[in-house]
């Protein structure tokens, strides 16, 4: 670990993150099917009510995530050159932050049932303090095959701890556990994903007391930016799921976090795995601006490329697409589901900046812009609950278009990358999706019945619109091709060893 990654020829650091791009694609693709083949099991086993109660104490449970292991990890990936007894102090101190967390968290907990008046929510805190506790044991591990590009083994990982997890779900939701069902299978999970990083990656941590104390400082400090912005970042993603459990109730909830949570799993299937791609690329040609410049380009056409019209097929068609995965009983989540797909387009355009905020070392920056879109998430989400849950989904959606372009001029503007690339990237798909949606709209109608032939017809029809406009649009040939020449990268058999 000694050997600095920077010294690696940028040809070969390019070649190697378009094939773990690929490889994290592919992967992901596998993972999103056993998330919807599990989620369309799980719905017809648990109530609305249950995913409701689970949702309340995701208010705090998903604010541990995001504080989890409070930035270590990245600060291990971020870094050109970083040492053994970095990474050695680094776990030791991530690890003593999860325990005070995991304790806060315990404290916190009756709190949090009281504000909703439901004392189960005690219970699911408890058990996620512990998951999180398990998952940030492998934290620095996961880092070091980052930094290692090893992809292959981190998609593997990921997969099959996925599949475990999903199996003690649906047994347990079949035995009636209800709510415990969802609660864990998180937990089996995060213990299956824990060993299996340190299974894989052979690194193992020092004595506590052999930490790097002259470096740990300055690590430190970029995790803790790094936090504080994704804090921020949840705060304004999550305050219209606290205004929906506060005023209408857990059953309410229950048809609102279903539709959030299957609204965003598009873009976070494909954001997620490729953040650490992006970032452990980028942040090795950010000392050559042309070679950053042009690999953040390549980074985010398919990125925006798949997320866009994704998320505007499912708002046409969230009617058919909610009745025909969760059944009859989650109808009342179906015009949730397509504002917040809605919601979900702008929160994408917009959440591919944390990249080069991480890849530049930039994190103290994006803090400061996290507390500028807070009150306007806030304000709005508060504005449309006048009118209900769907009200809370309209101001959501509001504020997340918003935002979108001031936070990525914001960004760009101590950046390699220019204003003017990230909207030749981000406009063809938009413009495409644009098409294809009111096209669809004009030959099929909404709302339509759930018939899963009718659904296949209206996809593969905007389909085929949305690649023919992408290609006509200026420029939309060569962007073709640079595709096509990702997607050529496919790992060989040397990179997977």
């Amino acid at each position: 670990m000694q050997q600095a990654p920077a010294a690696e020829p940028l040809s070969d650091v390019s070649r190697r993150s378009a094939r773990g791009g690929v490889v994290q694609l592919g992967g992901q693709g596998i993972q999103l099917l056993l998330m919807v083949a599990s989620g369309v099991v799980l719905a017809r086993l648990i109530t609305p009510a249950d995913f409701g109660l689970v949702g309340m104490a995701a208010t705090l449970t998903s604010l541990s995530t995001v504080m989890r292991d409070f930035g270590m990890p990245m600060a291990t990936v971020q870094r050109a050159a970083i040492e053994d007894r970095d990474v050695t102090a680094l776990f030791w101190l991530g690890l003593r932050l999860n325990l005070a967390l995991g304790i806060g968290l315990m404290l916190v907990g009756p709190l949090v049932a009281g504000f909703y008046n439901e004392p189960r929510v005690v219970e699911i805190v408890i058990f996620v303090a512990f998951s999180g506790l398990v998952a940030g044991v492998g934290a620095q591990h996961e880092a070091l095959l980052i930094r290692q590009m090893r992809f292959v083994a981190l998609r593997s990982i990921d997969l099959c701890s996925l599949a475990i997890g999903m199996l003690v779900g649906v047994a347990l939701a079949l035995a009636g556990a209800g709510y415990r069902a969802l609660v864990l299978q998180s937990v089996a999970i995060a213990a299956v994903r824990a060993l299996g990083l340190w299974y894989v990656c052979p690194w193992r941590p020092g004595p506590w007391r052999s930490g790097a104390s002259d470096r740990v400082a300055s690590l430190a400090s970029f995790g803790w930016y790094h936090t504080g912005a994704k804090l921020l970042r949840y705060l304004s993603q999550n305050v219209d799921q606290i205004v929906v459990g506060y005023l209408f109730g857990a059953r309410q909830l229950g048809f609102y976090d279903s539709a959030y949570r299957w609204s965003i799993s598009t873009s976070q299937q494909i954001y997620t795995p490729l953040q650490n791609v992006a970032v452990s690329g980028l942040s090795r040609l950010q000392h050559d601006p042309e070679a950053y410049r042009g690999a953040a380009k390549r980074g985010l056409l398919p990125v925006f490329s798949a997320i866009i019209p994704v998320l505007a097929l499912l708002a046409v068609e969230a009617r058919p697409v909610v009745l025909l995965l969760l059944g009859p009983q989650w109808e009342p989540s179906a015009p949730l589901f397509r504002l917040l797909c809605i919601a979900a387009m702008g929160s994408a355009l917009a959440k591919t900046v944390n990249w080069l905020y991480l890849a530049e070392g930039r994190t103290k920056q994006q803090m400061r812009w996290g507390f500028v879109t807070l009150p306007v998430f806030v304000a709005s989400v508060l504005v449309g609950s006048a009118h209900g849950p769907l009200g809370v989904a309209a101001g959501f959606a509001a504020a997340n278009w918003l935002v979108a372009v001031p936070e990525i001029l914001y960004c760009l503007r101590t950046s390699h990358l220019r204003a003017r690339d990230y909207a030749i990237v981000a406009g063809r798909p938009l413009v495409a999706s644009a098409v294809s949606a009111a096209a669809l709209l004009a030959a099929f109608g909404m709302p339509r019945d759930p018939e899963p032939v009718g659904l296949v017809v209206a996809s593969a029809f905007f389909a085929i619109l949305y690649v023919a406009t992408w290609l006509l649009l200026p420029g939309g040939r060569h962007a073709a091709q640079e595709l096509a020449t990702l997607f050529r990268a496919l790992p060989s058999r040397n990179d997977r060893r």
